[in-house]
């Protein structure tokens, strides 16, 4: 099957495509029928970048890639969702967190910070830190919007579907067509009204241009400084978003964050320093007053609170916010989520047997006994990332587990008894698949595409029933966007 339209414009001149213009005619109307065949037993995967790449490197997603495991070059390079991965029906709704790579990249990357301000002086990628960023989230979002919607005119038919609502979800599942649905990652897209940590970067040639601070804010009165935020949330939530990662790889307005960015490329790639500590009081202070105005917002709107890169100061007291709206409104459920990652105690266990303690800060970015119980009592779940540095803190890159070979689909099978036995109910019903695609992630080589997502079912199948399988790729995620992302 071929993606080129009759008149597709990467192949005509340009007297043609005036001409084509000039007598331009009402384009044919889609076909109902997609063109992809969804398996029976689908992937809801709750986390895929999907467009990352179509954002910083400019990719299409009707084109045809060659994405590559690891987070070398290549698969940096690489774009491993696209139409063609999605060919072969194991995925059929995608929940696609959209980001704005955070400005503070430009100051704490060292050598690579240079190639970031060089490239960002001719592309303007970085957020702005400012209100503005607002408007680069909404560009991403429609930048998104416009490549769907021409992969479908490509195609003739309506394969994929934007949904706006978990209704519009569900009625596109029900005509066999593959779904995707927006989210954010990084609350730094509600905007930024507070100084840089330190000077800002130009982010053009010539135009020596400053974050617009304070000025950006006027307007919505005294007593009402966090309007502006919670405005920016509320138009998100009109364009379907369902849900919002509080925090990233850098401390943001909103809330602060634990690592980030795993230990190999942060030290050899990135040649970053900062190393979070779990005890420092000033990386532990958790959400702000309007990082709390937020996440009450959230729970009023109907919109997933993502826990992901948030401290635990953080996440208890998003729990308690939680738990107060569930008192004050005990039939209108909330639920939490952990989009991608991992079961800490897995992190310690592995900690136990390699005789390795120094990278123990990095095992807080998964989720604490704590946390999988509270998730549990939301009605959320926990997505299970495809990597195996987050699932267990084992890279054999690193000197010190030279020896250790981990494949990528028994790391996710034993995350996923790991979090069950740590749950009530020990159902299966909190656990879910984020895979964390096109995130800049080092992917193992046996699970870096969604075809692979055969082999990890034939592996669940030795351990698991039928039932538990579709808890796991679709049910608990269905069940908590059911409940979750309500209708404005």
């Amino acid at each position: 099957m071929s993606l080129a339209a009759p008149n597709d414009t990467n192949s005509v001149g340009w007297k043609n495509l005036f001409a084509s213009f000039l007598f331009a005619k009402e384009p044919p109307p889609l076909d109902e029928k997609p063109e992809i065949k969804v398996r029976p037993q689908y992937l809801v995967d709750i986390h895929t970048h999907v467009s990352m790449k179509m954002n910083i490197w400019g990719k299409k997603f009707w084109k045809s890639h060659t994405p590559a495991h690891g987070d070398g070059f290549l698969s940096m390079w690489g774009m491993q969702v696209d139409f063609h991965r999605l060919r072969c029906g194991h995925v059929g709704v995608m929940i696609v967190p959209h980001d704005i790579p955070v400005g503070a990249m430009r100051r704490q990357f060292k050598f690579l910070s240079y190639v970031i301000r060089l490239l960002n002086r001719w592309f303007d990628k970085m957020e702005h830190e400012d209100f503005s960023n607002f408007t680069q989230i909404n560009k991403i979002i429609n930048l998104f919007e416009e490549q769907i919607y021409i992969t479908n005119r490509k195609l003739g038919s309506e394969t994929f579907v934007i949904a706006r609502s978990f209704e519009d979800l569900m009625f596109a599942r029900t005509q066999g067509k593959i779904v995707f649905v927006h989210a954010i990652e990084g609350s730094h897209a509600l905007g930024r009204n507070e100084k840089p940590e330190v000077i800002f970067i130009p982010r053009k040639p010539g135009k020596h241009h400053q974050p617009v601070k304070g000025v950006m804010g006027r307007g919505y009165g005294k007593g009402k400084e966090y309007d502006r935020y919670l405005d920016n949330l509320v138009a998100l939530k009109h364009r379907g978003v369902c849900m919002l990662t509080l925090a990233y790889l850098f401390p943001n307005e909103i809330s602060d964050c634990v690592e980030g960015i795993a230990e190999f490329p942060k030290v050899n790639s990135f040649k970053y320093d900062r190393v979070y500590d779990p005890v420092n009081e000033e990386m532990n202070k958790g959400l702000s007053p309007l990082g709390k105005e937020v996440v009450k917002k959230m729970l009023e709107l109907g919109m997933i609170i993502d826990l992901m890169h948030s401290t635990d100061a953080a996440r208890r007291q998003v729990y308690e916010l939680h738990d107060e709206w569930i008192k004050n409104h005990p039939n209108e459920p909330r639920p939490i989520t952990f989009s991608h990652g991992g079961s800490r105690a897995l992190h310690e266990k592995y900690h136990q047997e390699t005789g390795v303690t120094k990278y123990s800060h990095h095992k807080y970015y998964g989720a604490s006994s704590e946390d999988i119980l509270a998730i549990e009592r939301s009605g959320g779940v926990i997505g299970i990332i495809i990597e195996r540095w987050w699932l267990t803190g084992v890279d054999t890159r690193l000197p010190e587990f030279e020896g250790w070979e981990l494949t990528g689909i028994d790391c996710v099978i034993e995350t996923i008894f790991d979090i069950n036995e740590q749950t009530e109910k020990k159902d299966f019903s909190s656990l879910s698949i984020g895979t964390d695609f096109d995130g800049f992630t080092n992917t193992p080589p046996d699970l870096y595409l969604y075809e692979q997502m055969g082999n990890l079912l034939e592996k669940m199948r030795a351990r698991l029933t039928e039932e538990q399988i579709t808890k796991i790729f679709s049910g608990n995620a269905l069940r908590m966007l059911e409940l979750g992302w309500k209708t404005m």
